[in-house]
């Protein structure tokens, strides 16, 4: 005796054919996303990338890219005591977190500072001397300074003198706050964390 089959499960032909479209659809789909993350990926793992005088290993500079967004290849410097940044022999330019292990140490010229102004073991070119002043509202003796993640500095192994958050007339926890400065200088921060540029660029901050 044949056993009747129930056509009505059986897909029809037409249908099999949608459903075989719509699973390759789908796997080009994500093929291509997964493609795509790995241009990024590749592109910025050959970013020639230098902090400190150490190039960044392909690891480093893929995870700084992922949560900073496109870094150019070049030569940086970095403060891992206050999070600044640069491009080598120029002023600080922006801020990221501080205690980041980029590249080498610190080194005294990384600016090429000449005004005996030291801030964490760099020299500060006269852009940021100025800045300091107009921020500070006094002038910068030479001397060598520290300052940390949070707007706090002090002498080289002293108690902190100043904190630019309070200069701002917000002070921790103060909420959003900017300065302008005359030298064209920006300050500012979130309350929280501390940032500061010195020539209006973009700045990175944490």
């Amino acid at each position: 005796m044949k056993q009747r089959v129930n056509s009505s499960f059986i897909p029809e032909r037409s249908n099999y054919r949608r459903y075989s479209e719509q699973k390759i659809a789908i796997a080009m789909i994500i093929s291509m996303i997964f493609s795509a993350g790995l241009l990024v990926s590749n592109a910025w793992a050959r970013s020639a990338i230098y902090v400190n005088g150490s190039p960044l290993s392909s690891q480093s500079s893929i995870a700084l890219q992922q949560h900073y967004g496109h870094i150019p290849s070049g030569h940086y410097w970095y403060d891992t005591v206050s999070g600044l940044w640069g491009k080598k022999g120029e002023p600080a330019s922006g801020q990221i977190h501080a205690g980041l292990s980029l590249g080498g140490s610190l080194r005294p010229g990384a600016s090429h500072g000449n005004t005996g102004v030291f801030i964490n073991g760099r020299e500060l070119p006269v852009q940021e001397v100025l800045f300091l002043q107009q921020v500070i509202g006094s002038p910068v003796a030479p001397g060598r300074y520290w300052l940390d993640a949070w707007g706090n500095a002090g002498y080289e192994g002293g108690p902190p003198l100043v904190n630019l958050h309070a200069l701002s007339g917000q002070g921790s926890g103060g909420g959003n706050w900017t300065y302008d400065s005359e030298t064209g200088g920006h300050v500012g921060g979130d309350g929280e964390d501390f940032y500061y540029y010195i020539d209006r660029d973009t700045s990175w901050t944490n």
